[in-house]
């Protein structure tokens, strides 16, 4: 049953791939490839980064180019990675999810080597598992933006939302490429490095080749910021995390002790006495083995991801739906998918269970499903596809232009607390749900207040990042897990 669901959750990411086409059996409709330089799709190199800005900071950055007078020479390979939702943004973010699928792998690797997903008939042929060629199409895409000297720029973005009526292989806006930064530099150097060495023994070459390619994205974010810099470019959760992501991959590498220190300097519990934050580096440190690392840091780590499970199973014991997370004060509003994602902003719980085989863990798991799976009050399963009562409408641009049905396997970010959220939400309430609903829309119940309206984002949007790699991550999780006997 929960591989069942996986898939659909991975073939929902297969559907917000960039720069391939997708057509029947891998999906039940045909999309055309978007936004390619072989189709004649120019995408500029940009001045600003993504701790600039989104869609705002690239348009301004491509009026100044326009005012001095010479746009620059179009990027070749800039091609690839996963779409959102209701625009066609590629950000470095991103590869915070695709760690996930990494990660899902690492977990039962015998299991996952026999699961046959729906990808293209290239990968399928190849020798790499099926979960690792998926989470591959968002590494390679950055690795293509990589500078000769190792920076990884953050992703490509238009200059506004979509036009109206315009699918991703119809878009008419300028696109530009952010220019590299510390943050996307080390999420490509830990993600490259996790993947070169899963795929060690099927592609020796192209191990090598992400893992120079790693190194050089971290020496690069050292000497711009990464490592002694202030403000935005200085963030120490995604510097232990590549530490830890290379030390494991290359412990024998001249710059292993290096990697070894900027952990030991910037971990979570070091800084700022075991936060949340920084729980992929956390676990990621935790999960080394034998012989590399220090084993009192990892006895740390690994303690501090049973606390944030410990954490997140106290709040799941204090509300009437199991959902846990962490971060008891977190407001149930807004673009957080609080209830129809597992665990919501953390992977704790399944992380703690793979850690420690503790049951109580493996329990709470499967409870932080239920909402988003259906035990919710409107009966409704909150990913498109699952089940036979499902959300139908989520803000997928490219289907609605085409008049067909969403592709299964979107979680979308679901419910919103209606008193909330007024000036961004106000229209909604006077269009759709005000006074043509009973009761008015404002007075509804929290966990009632979901409307199936393709054009409400608070409810119906969703990033690949921060509900469809996590929730095909706990659902995989819950897939390949040992039996019980």
């Amino acid at each position: 049953v929960w591989l069942e669901a996986t898939k659909i959750s991975l073939k929902g990411l297969l559907a917000h791939r960039s720069g391939i086409e997708l057509k029947p059996p891998l999906l039940p409709f045909h999309r055309p490839r978007p936004m390619h330089p072989a189709d004649g799709v120019k995408v500029l190199p940009v001045p600003c980064t993504t701790l600039d800005g989104e869609s705002a900071a690239i348009r301004e950055a491509v009026r100044g180019l326009m005012a001095a007078g010479s746009l620059p020479e179009p990027l070749p390979e800039a091609w690839g990675g996963y779409m959102d939702a209701g625009d066609w943004d590629r950000r470095s973010g991103h590869l915070r999810g695709t760690v996930l699928l990494l990660e899902l792998y690492e977990s039962a690797p015998v299991y996952w080597d026999k699961v046959a997903l729906d990808l293209p008939d290239d990968e399928k042929r190849n020798r790499i598992p099926d979960l690792i060629d998926e989470a591959l199409w968002n590494i390679d895409f950055y690795g293509r933006l990589q500078m000769a000297d190792g920076g990884v720029r953050g992703g490509i973005e238009s200059t506004e939302h979509p036009r109206p009526g315009e699918a991703s292989w119809q878009e008419t806006l300028v696109l530009g490429a952010f220019a590299p930064d510390p943050i996307s530099c080390y999420y490509f150097a830990a993600t490259a490095a996790q993947a070169g060495r899963l795929i060690a023994t099927a592609d020796a070459a192209r191990a090598k080749a992400l893992h120079a390619k790693a190194v050089k994205a971290w020496a690069w974010a050292e000497a711009n910021g990464g490592a002694n810099g202030t403000g935005k470019a200085r963030q120490p959760d995604a510097r232990a995390w590549a530490a830890a992501a290379l030390l494991h991959a290359l412990p024998s590498d001249a710059t292993a002790s290096a990697w070894q220190e900027a952990y030991a300097a910037d971990n979570a519990i070091v800084r700022k006495g075991d936060q949340l934050a920084g729980e992929q580096a956390l676990y990621a440190y935790a999960r080394l083995p034998d012989g590399i690392g220090d084993a009192g840091m990892k006895a740390e780590a690994r303690a501090a991801v049973l606390r944030h499970a410990d954490a997140a199973m106290a709040l799941q014991a204090g509300n009437a739906f199991a959902i846990g997370l962490p971060v008891k004060d977190l407001p149930p509003s807004g673009f957080v998918s609080y209830a129809t994602v597992p665990g919501n902003i953390a992977r704790s719980l399944p992380r703690a269970y793979l850690l420690s085989g503790d049951e109580r863990y493996l329990a709470a798991t499967i409870q932080s499903c239920q909402f988003g799976a259906g035990a919710n009050p409107d009966n409704l399963v909150f990913t498109t596809g699952v089940g036979t009562e499902a959300v139908r409408h989520p803000l997928h641009c490219d289907t609605r232009v085409l008049g067909v049905e969403a592709p299964p396997g979107i979680t979308v970010y679901g419910h919103n607390e209606p008193t909330e959220n007024q000036g961004s939400m106000g229209w909604v309430f006077q269009w759709f749900v005000g006074k043509q609903s009973t009761p008015n829309g404002k007075d509804w119940p929290m966990y009632e207040a979901y409307w199936d309206i393709y054009v409400v984002p608070q409810m119906n949007e969703y990033t690949v990042t921060q509900t469809i790699m996590p929730t095909a991550y706990t659902w995989g999780v819950l897939a390949s897990r040992p039996a019980t006997p």
